[in-house]
């Protein structure tokens, strides 16, 4: 009962944090790890809607964590994985996360709301930075974004960062007015694009490529990838600036000691080879660090990105909805 609420209390949150008036989605039940032992688990917390895969991956990273902050009382490693950004909001706030892993737009959004701060960088699949690619075919009769008008787009979810955030935020600075649209099949006004949340970058290229939408984003690992396999198909229209791959957030009431010492085993996990070898587990982890400019940085550029973001006719209620 009391997750339940946390939950409920979680989303109410964010839609107060985004100016938001439409009624939370109804939500489930964060998925956890079994914890063998009896005592202090050093939680790791993630978003997916394959946790299975995730914990995999981040529970040897957890444990290798818990192993080595033993002096502050941990005993074994946990992961706790939600399906969308809000329940990892009422889950920090019911401190049954240590840190949370993530890209800086969900990031973003979960330290807005419960005052989790950033520590270090995350090279996710070894990238230590990535960016987003505004892509079409050639038989779209696109050939600029200054051609989108009257269109519709295919990205990802309403808080993915390269599938989302940058596309959407550089479209905004080119002038270009966005709506969200629950369907590809819906009418688009000639004066503006119309967005359409695909839920993976899959099915973003897949839309594109079948003609159902005139134009996809992604990041530029997978555009890079699809166009090896299949050269000539697709057509770069724009890429965006940059960010970090990904951010460690601490949650709050974590003492300062607590906090640095888990800011220097993540930094030097790397160092040693079982370190070395859990990293490689956690999706292809290469090492931990911080950006050149601090990742606060990164995180002021993003607030700032999304004070527009929110502001698209229709995110609002798609981010509720998990989409």
């Amino acid at each position: 009962m009391k997750r339940f609420l946390s939950v409920l209390i979680g989303s109410i949150l964010v839609g107060s944090l985004l100016g938001c008036n439409a009624a939370p989605t109804q939500t489930s039940f964060p998925t956890e790890s079994s914890s063998p032992c009896v005592g202090r688990a050093f939680t790791i917390g993630d978003i997916s809607d394959d946790p299975d895969e995730v914990i995999r991956g981040d529970l040897p990273l957890a444990s290798y964590l818990a192993e080595h902050l033993a002096s502050f009382g941990y005993v074994c490693g946990k992961m706790l994985v939600t399906d969308t950004v809000d329940e990892m909001i009422a889950a920090i706030k019911n401190e049954e996360v240590d840190i949370y892993m993530d890209s800086m737009y969900p990031a973003t959004l979960v330290s807005n709301a419960t005052g989790a701060q950033p520590i270090l960088r995350r090279w996710r699949n070894c990238d230590p930075e990535y960016y987003s690619v505004i892509f079409t075919t050639p038989d779209s009769g696109i050939t600029a974004v200054e051609d989108l008008p009257g269109h519709m787009i295919a990205m990802d979810r309403s808080y993915s960062t390269s599938g989302f955030a940058l596309p959407a935020a550089y479209l905004i600075d080119h002038g270009l007015k966005l709506v969200v649209k629950d369907a590809y099949t819906e009418p688009v006004a000639e004066d503006e694009v119309g967005i359409f949340f695909s839920l993976d970058d899959k099915n973003t290229l897949n839309l594109v490529l079948e003609g159902k939408v005139s134009a996809g984003a992604t990041d530029d690992y997978y555009f890079g990838k699809w166009g090896q396999e299949a050269p000539g198909r697709l057509v770069n229209l724009a890429e965006t600036a940059s960010m970090p791959r990904q951010a460690v957030l601490v949650r709050p009431g974590l003492g300062s000691d607590l906090q640095e010492a888990i800011k220097e085993q993540l930094s030097q996990a790397h160092l040693n080879p079982t370190g070395f070898s859990v990293l490689d587990q956690a999706a292809q982890t290469c090492k931990f660090d911080d950006t050149p400019d601090g990742i606060n940085a990164a995180f002021a550029q993003m607030k700032q990105m999304h004070d527009k973001l929110k502001q698209i006719p229709g995110w609002q209620e798609a981010f509720l909805q998990g989409h």
